[in-house]
């Protein structure tokens, strides 16, 4: 009995790692679709953050924030993709001291992209904009983990 429990209590602290802990917020298919055609709303700047290693770099799951908003549990090739008033924002990945970020300024009608990636051999995380072609193409090929698109009922507004 006692090792049939031992049994069941490694088997579901390994399903809660393995399930719980890289789990991503994920938005409805119609939001990922019409986020990958790359239009901001009129009168907004459109700020997508891509998780995208270089090299052999593991990521693992971050929190992003701009203009208020917190993504949470955004993942390797993963991205958050963020409507704001035009102006000065500041992109952070992480919280608290271990935060690095980046100030962009943005235009109305235009897209940006910023990708926050660990660099390989390199102790830390660089936040760098690409360029529109290239932030595109990461894009395409990657998951959309949050959007302030997704109705406020299904968006996680803070960190975990």
């Amino acid at each position: 009995m006692y090792r049939e429990a031992q049994i069941s209590c490694i088997a579901t602290a390994l399903a809660v790692m393995v399930v719980g802990c890289g789990t991503t917020l994920g938005v409805r298919p119609a939001i990922e679709a019409a986020a990958k055609q790359f239009e901001p709303v009129p009168g907004k700047a459109r700020i997508y953050v891509l998780i995208y290693p270089v090299g052999d770099a593991a990521v693992g799951t971050y929190t992003i924030s701009v203009a208020g908003y917190e993504a949470p549990r955004v993942a390797d090739k993963g991205f958050a993709m963020f409507d704001v008033e035009p102006g000065v924002h500041i992109v952070q990945r992480g919280t608290g001291r271990k935060a690095v970020g980046t100030q962009i300024v943005t235009e109305a009608g235009k897209v940006y992209f910023v990708n926050a990636f660990a660099k390989t051999g390199v102790w830390g995380v660089s936040m760098t904009v690409v360029p529109p072609d290239i932030g595109m193409e990461i894009v395409r090929d990657s998951t959309m983990a949050w959007s302030t698109q997704q109705p406020d009922s299904e968006r996680e507004m803070s960190a975990d």
